[in-house]
């Protein structure tokens, strides 16, 4: 299994952070990796264009599933994206109290070796 973590730090700008998640998205499907953890996700709110470039830049390079944990403080987002499906019931968040309101995320993915759990 292929998996990659990426911290893709923040940016106030939209274009940037636009021009960003195209060049991780393109760089994830040419090198084929099969999940992905993203941490420091710009994700504005939910009226933002931000979770619907998200979504179509993450099926465009294959990963049709894909879950979203946001952090109120500076909208930071953490993301898991398989191309194999989720375990259904397998998703959860522990909050990590370090003075800086850090959450991680856990589900368990289906993949053709057995089931995997993955933590980001």
């Amino acid at each position: 299994i292929k998996v990659l973590t990426f911290n893709t730090n923040n940016t106030n700008d939209p274009k940037l952070r636009y021009d960003k998640l195209l060049i991780l998205a393109n760089y994830l499907k040419e090198h084929n990796i099969e999940i992905v953890g993203l941490q420091e996700r710009d994700y504005q709110s939910d009226t933002d264009n931000d979770k619907l470039v998200l979504a179509k830049a993450l099926q465009a390079a294959g990963y049709p599933m894909y879950t979203v944990q946001v952090k109120e403080i500076k909208h930071e987002a953490n993301i898991i994206a398989s191309k194999y499906p989720f375990v259904e019931g397998s998703y959860a968040e522990y909050n990590v109290n370090g003075g800086r309101n850090r959450v991680i995320q856990r589900i368990a993915v289906a993949t053709p070796y057995g089931k995997l759990w993955v933590y980001n």
